[in-house]
């Protein structure tokens, strides 16, 4: 690999949103992810509405993919009681694969280089790090 200012090892949610807001701030970003992106993983399929200023700030806004909003909880017993609350500030259902593609998306217009290579090694030397990987 060159240099680079910036190299995120895993391009999954954290990794693509801090590579967003990096290059958003003028760091020339890469990501090395082992998988294709975006790709299918088990998840709730949950997004807490606490992160909605964030994403409108990286340009990431969920309101093309229009996901159902979640405001209430309900859980049930074996023997069919329910309980039931509201959920404040809610929530929207999102499935991983296009909340993953949403962001894939957005890193590549921001200026993310993502990369489908796996890292092997990582080493400190000097006040920088070496990355190796597998070709």
């Amino acid at each position: 690999m060159g240099e680079h200012q910036v190299i995120i090892l895993g391009g999954g949610l954290a990794g693509l949103t801090a590579g967003i807001h990096l290059a958003q701030k003028g760091v020339e970003v890469v990501i090395l992810e082992k998988e294709d992106l975006p790709r299918h993983k088990v998840c709730g399929e949950y997004l807490s509405r606490e992160v909605e200023a964030y994403l409108k700030e990286l340009g990431a806004d969920l309101k093309p993919l229009n996901p159902p909003v979640i405001n209430r909880f309900a859980l049930s017993g074996m023997r069919g009681q329910t309980i039931e609350a509201s959920l404040e500030p809610g929530g929207w259902g999102l499935s991983r694969y296009a909340f993953d593609f949403h962001l894939y998306k957005r890193a590549l217009e921001a200026g993310v280089t993502i990369l489908k290579e796996t890292a092997t090694r990582v080493i400190y030397n000097n006040e920088s790090f070496k990355v190796e990987t597998l070709k």
